[in-house]
């Protein structure tokens, strides 16, 4: 079968799933000119890169479209759906990366960690400066919204630097999950009043987007921090950035934004406690030790004509 790498896919990577897929052939696509010229696609594994219905149209004997990770945005699994395309995604594969991104965002804004290096190297050496505003994990309640494969990994670590865990999620998880990770439901409005960090592990579809809006917002703590290591588009931005003006919240940890790459002239800038980082949550150099294996196993799937085994587009396909 021919299969299209779209994105930033390192030649190591190429390199393995020539070797563990050897009856196929790859090509790797890096640009958008690139990946629109292709009119041949059989497999599309795709990373960062976009596939919206030109792209679908564009290859009439494709099957499947494979996202490199959980969110599955980036497609439009609409049409993929109705041009009988499979759109499948790897979840929990880079839960452990993006788990460990959003604690260490958490510890970050919590104990001003970008604003002391900042005065260090400007050659202020004053450990008093944010003392007053300094805040640990310890003690404290995380409020996580989802409580999927990085919810509860997340759930785990921040327990370990002694934090309590409560979770809101539309589909809440089986109690015995929930006593083995220590995770209290509740519903959205009382995480939002009652939680010291609060921290977005969710996808962004139509209803989610804005779930944290100026409503929200209002609701929380003066002392709270908000972390979101899933989508841009979960926030409003623009209300975050008027909620840390006028202080009425901590501080943000954001690996996503709602127009990425954030401009130089953006409101965010201004504000050394809102922390940014460019969607670097599930990017690690030994992220395709685990992903590889589990594409692998979808593109074998897929040539034996059976269905992925994470199907996301499932009630567009025609019958």
């Amino acid at each position: 079968m021919k299969i299209v790498l779209a994105g930033p896919f390192s030649e190591d990577v190429v390199m393995e799933f020539r070797k563990v897929l050897p009856q196929h052939d790859f090509l790797h696509v890096t640009n958008e000119a690139e990946f629109l010229a292709q009119t041949t696609a059989e497999i599309i594994i795709l990373r960062v890169m976009k596939a919206p219905e030109s792209i679908i149209r564009n290859n009439p004997c494709l099957k499947s479209i494979i996202r490199w990770g959980a969110g599955y945005d980036s497609v439009d699994i609409e049409a993929a759906g109705k041009l009988g395309v499979y759109v499948s995604n790897i979840p929990g594969a880079n839960a452990y990366a993006v788990s460990e991104l959003a604690v260490m965002l958490m510890l970050a804004v919590g104990r001003s960690l970008l604003e002391h290096n900042k005065n260090v190297h400007a050659g202020i050496w004053n450990s008093d400066m944010y003392s007053a505003k300094a805040l640990t994990l310890h003690g404290k309640l995380v409020g996580l919204i989802g409580g999927g494969a990085i919810g509860r990994q997340t759930a785990e670590k921040v327990r370990a630097f002694g934090a309590t865990v409560q979770y809101y999620d539309i589909c809440r998880i089986p109690e015995e999950i929930e006593i083995k990770l220590q995770m209290t439901y509740v519903d959205l409005d009382t995480l939002l009043k009652t939680s010291d960090i609060i921290s977005l592990h969710i996808p962004l579809t139509n209803e989610t987007r804005h779930i944290i809006d100026e409503k929200q917002l209002e609701m929380m703590k003066p002392s709270a921090i908000i972390i979101n290591t899933a989508r841009g588009g979960l926030i409003n931005d623009k209300a975050l950035v008027k909620a840390i003006a006028e202080q009425r919240i901590r501080g943000a940890g954001l690996d996503c934004i709602e127009k990425e790459p954030l401009h130089q002239t953006d409101q965010m800038q201004l504000y050394d406690n809102i922390i940014v980082t460019p969607h670097i949550g599930g990017i690690s150099s030994d992220l395709a030790q685990v992903m590889i294996p589990r594409i692998r196993d979808e593109v074998v799937r897929i040539s034996n004509g059976e269905p992925p085994l994470h199907l996301v587009n499932e009630k567009y396909l025609k019958d």
